[in-house]
């Protein structure tokens, strides 16, 4: 199972168990659609959902990037004719910045684009990262976290795709899964062999606990 399904999974598991805590004091009425390529979607396999600040959802799909605002879809393809355009339509995941901004990760790299005018700002070549990429962790103060295979944690600034050092406590802790918390500590579930561990990084201290 790949990370980004166990995340998932774990999300899902904290609202089964917060949803029977909300309908005590609320009662909801849920009503759940069915979307699918016939509505409009590129594909009826969705790899990565986020919602951005704006309300919309961003769906990644094999064949390109489509933003939904609830009555319809907007789709988003590789061009090569077009440096703004996605560098391939088959993406893997993506994460929203503090900025506004969506990296897309896919087979060619990263893409930094902006929902807003609709295009890619900067493309990162895959070179730093080639590896394959487990999960990716957008922070408040603008830089972005990678969890990279084999072994790899990476640390990048979102506003221009710098690669930045590893602060001293990470530099030989692996990246698998990386979260951070409502405290701005780093959860990182690391794995290296059949070995598998959990560390809690605290960047205003710089203190790692596993």
């Amino acid at each position: 199972m790949r990370p980004e399904s166990i995340k998932c999974g774990i999300i899902f598991l904290l609202i089964l168990l917060v949803a029977p805590l909300a309908s005590l004091t609320l009662e909801l009425d849920l009503r759940f659609e069915n979307i699918s390529s016939q509505d409009g979607l590129s594909s009826d396999w969705a790899r990565c959902i986020i919602q951005d600040r704006l309300g919309f959802l961003w769906i990644a799909t094999d064949v390109g990037l489509d933003r939904f605002d609830g009555y319809s879809f907007v789709r988003y393809r590789a061009d090569p004719s077009d440096p703004g355009s996605i560098n391939q339509d088959r993406i893997g995941i993506f994460r929203e910045t503090s900025q506004g901004h969506i990296w897309l990760h896919s087979g060619n790299g990263i893409d930094i684009f902006d929902p807003y005018k609709g295009k890619v700002l900067r493309h990162v070549a895959k070179d730093p990262f080639g590896y394959g990429i487990w999960d990716m962790e957008a922070i408040r103060n603008g830089e972005m976290w990678i969890g990279a295979w084999p072994a790899k944690l990476l640390r990048f600034e979102g506003a221009s795709g710098r690669m930045l050092p590893l602060p001293e406590p990470l530099r030989n802790v692996d990246g698998y899964i990386i979260l951070e918390d409502n405290n701005g500590d780093l959860w990182i579930a690391t794995q290296t062999g059949a070995q598998n561990d959990l560390v809690r990084y605290t960047p205003s201290s710089g203190r790692l606990r596993r």
